[in-house]
Parts: C-alpha cells; sequence; structure tokens
C-alpha cells in the first residue's frame, strides 16, 4: 500500500495544519486535498493558507458552476497546489498525482474516509493522508445526523 496515514489530536488545528504542510513531508507536494465539513471552513482555510504563501483556493456546491470548473482546471493543472473542499469535490475527480489528503475535520464515516483517501497516491507513488481530530468535531458530526 502507496499511502501513509498519521492522526493527530490538536487544539488549535489551523496552526497545526500550518506546521504539518511546513514540514518535512509535505514541503513541495505539488498536489494535496484538504477536506472539511462546512463550506466556510474551507473558505477560511484559503484565506489562511494563502496569507502564509501557500497556492490554495477552495471548492464546494455553494460556488457558481464556472466558479467550481475553473477551481478544478487550476487544480488539476498544478496552478494550485493545496485545495480545500467540501466532499462535492471529490466525487468526479479524475487527477492520478494527488500527493496528499488532509481531513481537517473527522469524516462523516469510516467508509467516508477510506473513499476519501483513495484519491490519494493513484499514481503509485507514495502519498501521505493525515486527520485532525478534536472533540468538536465529535459533536459537530452528531448534530448533523439529528
Amino acid at each position: 500500500m502507496n499511502l501513509q496515514l498519521s492522526i493527530t489530536r490538536d487544539k488549535e488545528k489551523s496552526s497545526a495544519l500550518i506546521k504539518l504542510l511546513r514540514s518535512p513531508g509535505y514541503k513541495g507536494l505539488k498536489s494535496i486535498l484538504i477536506f472539511a465539513t462546512a463550506r466556510f471552513t474551507t473558505q477560511k482555510l484559503t484565506q489562511i493558507l494563502q496569507q502564509q504563501g501557500f497556492r490554495a483556493d477552495f471548492y464546494h456546491a455553494g460556488q457558481t458552476k464556472e466558479t467550481r470548473q475553473k477551481v478544478q482546471d487550476d487544480f488539476i493543472n498544478n496552478r494550485i497546489s493545496i485545495l480545500c473542499c467540501t466532499i462535492a469535490f471529490s466525487m468526479g475527480i479524475d487527477k492520478s498525482d494527488i500527493s496528499s489528503v488532509i481531513h481537517y475535520d473527522m469524516p462523516r464515516s469510516v467508509e467516508s474516509y477510506v473513499q476519501e483517501i483513495g484519491r490519494a497516491g493513484r499514481d503509485g507513488k507514495l502519498a501521505r493522508c493525515h486527520m485532525f481530530l478534536n472533540n468538536d468535531d465529535f459533536f459537530f458530526l452528531r448534530r448533523l445526523s439529528l
């Protein structure tokens, strides 16, 4: 298997994400998906990443079709290296060189997690998959399922 999995419990996930992306294992990766549960989180993360000098953008179902297509094209053609997205993005993605999938928020199920990390490493090269956990994730997902 070419997927390297890791999980951390972090109180301040955005700072931990920046630290992770600057770490030796992630620095220089050309194609990273960051999954978040909420649309506003994808936008907030993109803003934080751009302020830190990363080539990042966001994708979610609330954007216009034209905007989503442009963002997807930019990601596929490596004009951006980090895409913060909801699960709306990964359904139709056809990109074999995704080198990392990061779950900023905990996925809704084990099945979702397996499907989402399966976007990485399709080129046969080592791909890194990381999940951030904190107690807020559990409560947020529980509220969604009620």
